[in-house]
């Protein structure tokens, strides 16, 4: 996985690790990546550490927000779709 394209520098700044997903402490000695600019602890150090699951991005877009007489539209809209008509009403007893 490493190659020449790794080099190792100290780090400046706060980053997240691309192969165990944990932060990199300012003053440690990282590999950073020439070409991507991703940057990586030593092998060892992310053996020693353990993996974290990838967390989701906080720079995301809501959703978009859907105003209620909308919502109530769509839901009866999908309500009545589930009848067939015409209804055949018919007298019982």
């Amino acid at each position: 996985m490493i190659d020449d394209k790794w080099i190792t520098i100290t780090n400046k700044f706060k980053r997240t690790c691309v192969v165990c997903n944990r932060a990199m402490m300012t003053g440690d000695l990282i590999l950073w990546n020439k070409e991507t600019s991703q940057s990586m602890h030593h092998p060892e150090m992310c053996k020693f550490l353990g993996t974290r699951k990838k967390m989701p991005s906080r720079r995301q877009t809501k959703a978009p927000v859907i105003n209620q007489k909308a919502l109530d539209e769509k839901r009866l809209f999908d309500r009545i779709e589930q009848y067939t008509f015409p209804v055949e009403v018919r007298k019982i007893g």
